[in-house]
């Protein structure tokens, strides 16, 4: 889809996620929302203040199609900061399609992905990782994951870059002034202390990079892969964890077919369980298993920790396919049914009795970070930030350097305006059509 990056015309969409609910709700922005409002929206007692919630009727002409609620708001004061209603509808699908099919009638169109957060950037009304962060906050699988995205939506990030920004730009200024006048002398003094500026921006974003290689976990979670081969008692060892049942336990081979990914907090971290096909090498599996265990081979490269898990009542080897993962845990399982069982694994459970499994739990824990960065720190909370800090952060160490080292001023201002620049993008003080249409295509329609 093409942006409107004009915002020349009014967009809608729903905002609540489709199907039954009680409540659905509409969102509507841009130049003739309000006009369109009011043909829409018959207020029951006559009057419709800005952020004032109104009772009244959906009406299609003459025809009634819902009793609602709406909010209207003015365009220097609303999300996007442009003219926008909302109409809070009966949460039937057929309801919701019929006052999206009447505002498309009266001239809207409808909202790609994240169309809304886009406009508020372009209107000036939010930045580019403030816009992000809202995604993050819907996405995080932690309370500290969303605190974090929260201190971010209201421009924790930006004020942690923004001075860094000015020392970069300030210096660049100081060096070019240089360029045009090349007889004037910068002193010594003077050239140390733009030196000390620059190396406190870059100590500064080393800091906000160490801080942030660890934030993923508190935002996706850890994935822990439950690995063996079948009957091993993945699944039951799951349930167990979970403290309900979540993955089907039977006595039959090759039982789980498929990923099972469940969500579990372990101490405020989160976590996804992984349960997996059982590994075999059978001439004879279904096709369907023999699947099931290609993705569970799959399932190691991603795994942050592996539990390799070994049936105490057999003899049996240990998987062909081995996991060569660094964070490895062997796992004795039913040693309720075979207390004699000798093992060189790290740990002996009973999922059935709850025997070993609070060792278990501790020495997942070890393997977690234990020095997860602050709710209320500043981090980076997505790919493209990294990416964009870090080549910051190594222009302006190359910059140091050239500076430090008496080369020429056009090397130094060279890579301070590739600084500028990658921290320009990082705001979305210069944006290109194309990386906003790539960032803005992964959010929800109507956000």
């Amino acid at each position: 889809m093409k942006l409107d990056l004009n915002c020349r015309d009014t967009i809608c969409a729903p905002a609540t996620p489709q199907g039954r609910s009680a409540l659905s709700i509409v969102r509507v922005s841009g130049p003739n929302a309000i006009d369109i409002k009011e043909k829409i929206f018959r207020s029951r007692r006559g009057g419709h203040n800005a952020f004032v919630a109104t009772l009244g009727d959906i009406v299609d002409g003459e025809t009634a199609l819902d009793e609602a609620m709406c909010v209207y708001f003015p365009d220097s004061r609303s999300f996007t900061g442009e003219p926008s209603f909302e109409l809070t509808l009966h949460g039937n699908p057929v309801i919701t399609h019929q006052v999206l099919t009447l505002l498309q009638k009266l001239g809207c169109r409808p909202a790609g992905p994240g169309e809304f957060s886009l406009r508020a950037v372009l209107n000036g009304k939010l930045d580019l990782t403030q816009a992000e962060s809202i995604v993050d906050i819907i996405d995080a699988q932690s309370p500290q994951g969303v605190a974090m995205a929260l201190r971010n939506l209201r421009g924790g990030l930006e004020q942690a870059i923004s001075p860094i920004r000015d020392v970069v730009i300030s210096t660049l200024c100081e060096i070019e002034a240089r360029l045009d006048f090349p007889d004037e002398n910068i002193g010594e003094r003077h050239k140390e202390r733009l030196l000390q500026d620059l190396r406190q921006a870059h100590s500064s974003l080393s800091a906000l990079l160490l801080r942030s290689q660890k934030s993923d976990k508190l935002m996706q979670g850890y994935r822990v892969v439950l690995y063996g081969e079948p009957n091993a008692g993945k699944s039951t060892l799951l349930n167990a964890l979970l403290g309900e049942e979540r993955s089907i336990v039977h006595e039959s081979a090759g039982t789980t077919r498929d990923t099972i990914e469940v969500p579990w907090q372990l101490d405020q971290i989160p976590v996804i369980l992984v349960d997996v096909a059982g590994i075999r090498d059978a001439q004879d599996i279904h096709p369907v298993e023999a699947i099931g265990i290609e993705r569970a081979k799959k399932e190691l490269e991603r795994a942050d920790i592996v539990l390799l898990l070994q049936d105490a009542t057999r003899n049996a080897a240990l998987p062909a396919h081995m996991p060569s993962h660094t964070n490895v845990l062997r796992v004795l399982t039913k040693i309720d049914l075979n207390q004699t069982q000798e093992s060189e694994h790290d740990l002996r459970v009973s999922a059935k009795t709850g025997e070993g499994l609070d060792i278990l739990i501790a020495r997942m824990k070890t393997l977690m970070c234990t020095d997860l960065p602050d709710a209320q720190e500043v981090v980076l909370t997505r790919l493209r930030h990294v990416e964009l800090v870090q080549k910051t952060n190594d222009a302006l160490q190359i910059a140091i350097a050239a500076f430090s080292d008496g080369l020429s001023d056009e090397c130094v201002a060279f890579e301070l305006r590739d600084a500028g620049k990658r921290l320009d993008e990082l705001l979305g003080k210069n944006m290109n059509e194309e990386v906003l249409d790539l960032i803005f295509s992964r959010f929800c329609i109507g956000k």
